[in-house]
């Protein structure tokens, strides 16, 4: 089925995208500030105080300001009054959504479906200017299709940057016209002659999309899951479950998008909710959203699993490696410890070089950090394993 067949439900627009993307950093990490700090950091970004204002002058409501929440520059969203739980800090009315396609489709495929719409109606997508304005810049958020090969050579994993470079390929093959899967469509250029969108650009745009969306059912009641675009709420940065303070549910009767309270929230805390459980997990953060937590205990990544695969949210560690776990086995020591011993660095030396190379950049420190705490939890898994293998 053609791209656009799928998508004939959705109202279009047009014209100008990313040209004129601007600033904001979705690092999507833990933490807050403030709320003194949040207020003054946050004054200075006028495409945010702008897509504020005309969320509110467009049947929006926002309880919230955007700004720094941490004292490691942090972007995010903050309470700009108390809120007790139940309460909504955030409405979009169904107007200022933008629905793309079926939540399943790629990060590739989402970005086709936005600049087919983006080339149809350019009085909508004029009106729709200050959420562009909003955006990322190229470079400020990263996931799997834009990762370089320089940076995959930091996974020191071939099987893991394999997964990253076919989402690339795709997403190049999908922008060329030469995509698989059965797809009718040509390039990028043929299906819409009067957008002029570098491979680049549209590499860029995948990015913010794949990392910036949100799947909510069509209609009420149905089962079809659709990808939304969601202006301001998409600023909300990342939460455990146990430390989420709010989340985003869809009202169909009353035609909005909403972020409700699930704790009391102070003036001035930052409000985060949990994007996806499978984050709990370091490769799923680090491909989907470009970041990696500090956790304690120490949690495998879900390719380090047994069976495993990326961002798996299977039940593990540590209960499991526990006596009577099912995965407290001699087998299964072993298999931890020649994966930890396939890496050419330890945790330590990765940590040292984290600390003695000032020069690397913000995404070459992410993945280096990723390495050293995927070996972190593979030590602490095998240290439990000892432990409960030197008791049987």
């Amino acid at each position: 089925m053609k791209l656009h067949k799928q998508l004939s439900w959705t109202s279009r627009f047009s014209l100008a995208l990313v040209a004129s993307i601007a600033l904001i950093i979705l690092y999507c990490k833990i933490g807050t500030t403030s709320k003194d700090t949040q207020l003054q950091r946050s004054a200075g970004s006028s495409s945010q105080h702008r897509l504020l204002q005309w969320v509110k002058a467009n049947g929006g409501t926002a309880g919230v300001g955007i700004g720094t929440v941490n004292d490691k520059g942090l972007r995010g969203v903050f309470a700009t009054r108390s809120f007790k739980e139940g309460d909504t800090i955030i409405s979009i009315p169904d107007r200022l959504a933008v629905g793309l396609a079926s939540h399943d489709y790629t990060a590739a495929e989402l970005t086709f479906a936005l600049l087919r719409l983006q080339s149809l109606n350019s009085e909508w997508w004029d009106f729709m200017k200050p959420y562009w304005d909003s955006l990322p810049k190229d470079g400020e958020v990263l996931r799997e299709q834009s990762f370089s090969d320089d940076l995959l050579a930091l996974l020191q994993d071939k099987a893991l940057a394999a997964e990253a470079r076919k989402e690339r390929e795709f997403a190049e093959a999908l922008y060329h016209g030469t995509a698989e899967r059965g797809y009718e469509q040509g390039s990028l250029a043929q299906e819409m002659p009067n957008l002029n969108i570098s491979l680049q650009e549209f590499k860029h745009l995948s990015t913010v999309i794949g990392s910036y969306t949100f799947a909510f059912s069509r209609k009420a009641g149905e089962d079809v899951m659709i990808r939304y675009m969601l202006p301001l709420m998409d600023k909300m940065n990342h939460a455990a479950p146990e430390e989420a303070t709010a989340l985003v549910r869809r009202d169909h009767s009353a035609g909005q998008f909403l972020v409700i309270a699930i704790r009391d929230i102070r003036e001035g805390d930052e409000v985060r909710f949990t994007y996806n459980l499978s984050l709990l997990r370091n490769d799923a953060s680090l491909f989907k959203y470009g970041f990696v937590q500090q956790q304690d205990p120490p949690r495998l990544c879900g390719v380090d699993l047994p069976g495993g695969y990326l961002g798996g949210v299977q039940e593990g560690p540590p209960w499991e490696y526990y006596a009577g776990g099912r995965l407290a086995t001699r087998a299964e020591h072993a298999r931890l410890t020649k994966l930890l011993s396939s890496f050419p660095t330890s945790e330590e030396e990765d940590s040292r070089i984290l600390k003695s190379q000032k020069e690397l950049d913000r995404w070459a420190r992410t993945f280096i950090e990723f390495r050293m705490l995927r070996k972190r939890a593979l030590q602490h898994t095998i240290k439990i394993l000892n432990d409960t293998l030197s008791e049987l």
